[in-house]
């Protein structure tokens, strides 16, 4: 499974997913229902950064993800 994938909607629209891992057993979840292609760019960017910050040693992406992006989500929505 993709650490980042796209998933068409419509001409120009993505879903963006995130959090998958290298060996297939978690998949991707949904953090984006919407993205542009000309606003990939931006709304990769800052999460690269932070990753880039915040991640433990040897963490991929995927699992940084899974770990601080999408449970932030989760719990914003609650």
């Amino acid at each position: 499974m993709a650490e980042i994938a796209f998933v068409g909607k419509a001409p120009g629209r993505y879903q963006l997913w995130l959090g998958g891992n290298a060996s297939g057993t978690r998949l991707n979840r949904v953090w984006k229902d919407v993205v542009k292609d000309a606003e990939i760019e931006q709304e990769l960017r800052p999460l690269l950064a932070r990753y880039a910050k915040e991640r433990n040693a040897g963490e991929r992406f995927g699992d940084w993800c899974d770990r601080i992006v999408l449970n932030e989500q989760v719990a914003a929505a609650n």
